[in-house]
Protein backbone atom coordinates (compact mmCIF):
# COMPACT_ATOMS: atom_id res chain seq x y z
CA UNK A 1 0.00 0.00 0.00
CA UNK A 2 1.15 3.55 -0.88
CA UNK A 3 1.71 6.30 1.90
CA UNK A 4 -0.25 9.13 1.00
CA UNK A 5 2.45 12.61 1.51
CA UNK A 6 -0.36 14.41 2.98
CA UNK A 7 -0.67 11.85 6.22
CA UNK A 8 3.35 11.66 6.08
CA UNK A 9 4.21 12.36 9.72
CA UNK A 10 7.98 12.57 9.27
CA UNK A 11 8.47 16.38 7.86
CA UNK A 12 8.65 19.56 9.44
CA UNK A 13 5.32 21.88 9.67
CA UNK A 14 5.68 25.63 8.37
CA UNK A 15 5.13 26.76 12.01
CA UNK A 16 8.07 24.48 13.30
CA UNK A 17 10.33 26.07 10.07
CA UNK A 18 8.90 29.74 10.77
CA UNK A 19 10.16 29.64 14.38
CA UNK A 20 13.13 27.95 13.82
CA UNK A 21 14.00 31.22 11.45
CA UNK A 22 12.99 33.79 14.02
CA UNK A 23 15.00 31.95 16.20
CA UNK A 24 18.39 31.68 14.18
CA UNK A 25 17.30 35.53 13.29
CA UNK A 26 17.30 35.98 17.30
CA UNK A 27 20.94 34.87 17.54
CA UNK A 28 22.00 36.41 14.60
CA UNK A 29 21.23 39.67 15.25
CA UNK A 30 22.77 39.50 18.92
CA UNK A 31 26.27 38.41 17.35
CA UNK A 32 26.24 41.27 14.52
CA UNK A 33 25.60 43.48 18.09
CA UNK A 34 28.83 42.22 19.09
CA UNK A 35 30.45 42.20 15.54
CA UNK A 36 29.53 46.46 15.84
CA UNK A 37 30.92 46.76 19.23
CA UNK A 38 34.42 45.09 18.12
CA UNK A 39 34.58 47.36 14.98
CA UNK A 40 34.21 50.30 17.06
CA UNK A 41 37.04 49.08 19.74
CA UNK A 42 39.06 48.65 16.60
CA UNK A 43 38.74 52.02 15.32
CA UNK A 44 39.25 53.78 18.35
CA UNK A 45 42.38 51.83 18.89
CA UNK A 46 43.55 52.75 15.20
CA UNK A 47 42.77 56.41 16.02
CA UNK A 48 44.46 56.21 19.23
CA UNK A 49 47.41 54.33 17.75
CA UNK A 50 47.37 56.97 14.66
CA UNK A 51 47.72 59.55 17.74
CA UNK A 52 50.96 58.57 19.42
CA UNK A 53 52.42 58.02 15.82
CA UNK A 54 51.76 61.75 15.65
CA UNK A 55 53.43 62.66 19.13
CA UNK A 56 56.14 60.72 18.44
CA UNK A 57 56.91 62.30 14.82
CA UNK A 58 56.58 65.90 16.54
CA UNK A 59 58.48 64.92 18.98
CA UNK A 60 61.41 63.72 17.00
CA UNK A 61 60.85 66.81 14.64
CA UNK A 62 61.66 68.70 18.27
CA UNK A 63 65.10 66.84 18.73
CA UNK A 64 65.96 67.27 15.14
CA UNK A 65 64.83 71.61 14.80
CA UNK A 66 67.43 74.21 15.44
CA UNK A 67 65.04 76.75 16.53
CA UNK A 68 63.12 74.55 19.54
CA UNK A 69 61.28 77.74 20.94
CA UNK A 70 58.84 78.50 18.01
CA UNK A 71 57.61 74.72 17.72
CA UNK A 72 54.50 74.72 18.82
CA UNK A 73 51.67 77.58 18.36
CA UNK A 74 49.58 76.73 21.21
CA UNK A 75 49.17 74.84 24.77
CA UNK A 76 45.70 73.95 24.87
CA UNK A 77 43.61 71.78 22.61
CA UNK A 78 40.86 74.40 23.06
CA UNK A 79 43.12 76.93 20.83
CA UNK A 80 44.33 75.23 18.38
CA UNK A 81 43.24 76.10 14.29
CA UNK A 82 43.90 74.54 10.95
CA UNK A 83 47.14 75.76 11.28
CA UNK A 84 47.86 72.54 14.46
CA UNK A 85 46.03 70.37 12.15
CA UNK A 86 47.36 66.97 10.97
CA UNK A 87 45.42 64.91 8.46
CA UNK A 88 45.54 61.14 8.65
CA UNK A 89 43.60 58.44 6.82
CA UNK A 90 42.15 55.77 8.35
CA UNK A 91 40.13 53.18 6.61
CA UNK A 92 39.49 55.42 4.00
CA UNK A 93 38.42 57.97 6.29
CA UNK A 94 40.42 61.42 6.74
CA UNK A 95 40.67 62.37 10.68
CA UNK A 96 41.56 65.48 11.57
CA UNK A 97 44.28 66.01 14.51
CA UNK A 98 45.35 68.50 16.14
CA UNK A 99 48.76 69.08 17.86
CA UNK A 100 49.53 71.46 20.39
CA UNK A 101 52.26 71.81 22.75
CA UNK A 102 54.80 73.73 24.99
CA UNK A 103 58.65 73.77 25.32
CA UNK A 104 59.95 74.68 28.86
CA UNK A 105 63.70 75.44 29.45
CA UNK A 106 64.96 73.79 32.38
CA UNK A 107 68.59 74.37 33.17
CA UNK A 108 70.27 72.01 30.39
CA UNK A 109 67.13 70.08 28.85
CA UNK A 110 63.87 71.22 27.51
CA UNK A 111 60.75 69.70 28.68
CA UNK A 112 58.87 69.09 26.12
CA UNK A 113 55.04 68.28 26.16
CA UNK A 114 52.83 67.18 23.24
CA UNK A 115 49.31 66.91 23.18
CA UNK A 116 47.33 65.32 20.34
CA UNK A 117 43.32 65.94 20.20
CA UNK A 118 40.44 65.09 18.19
CA UNK A 119 38.21 67.11 15.85
CA UNK A 120 36.09 68.25 18.69
CA UNK A 121 39.49 69.41 20.47
CA UNK A 122 39.42 66.48 23.19
CA UNK A 123 42.83 64.96 24.38
CA UNK A 124 43.28 61.60 22.71
CA UNK A 125 47.11 61.42 23.54
CA UNK A 126 49.39 63.23 25.89
CA UNK A 127 53.22 63.12 25.36
CA UNK A 128 55.93 64.54 28.23
CA UNK A 129 59.92 64.17 27.73
CA UNK A 130 62.66 65.65 28.28
CA UNK A 131 65.38 66.83 25.81
CA UNK A 132 69.58 67.83 25.75
CA UNK A 133 70.23 71.20 24.43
Amino acid sequence: MEKNALHDKKGFTLIEALVSIVILSLILIGLLGSVIIAYKISLRNQIRNEAVNIAREKLNLFRESLNKTNIFKHENCENADDNDAVIRRIRNINYKYYVVGKVQEKGYVYEVTVKVCDKDKKEIYKAKTLVSK
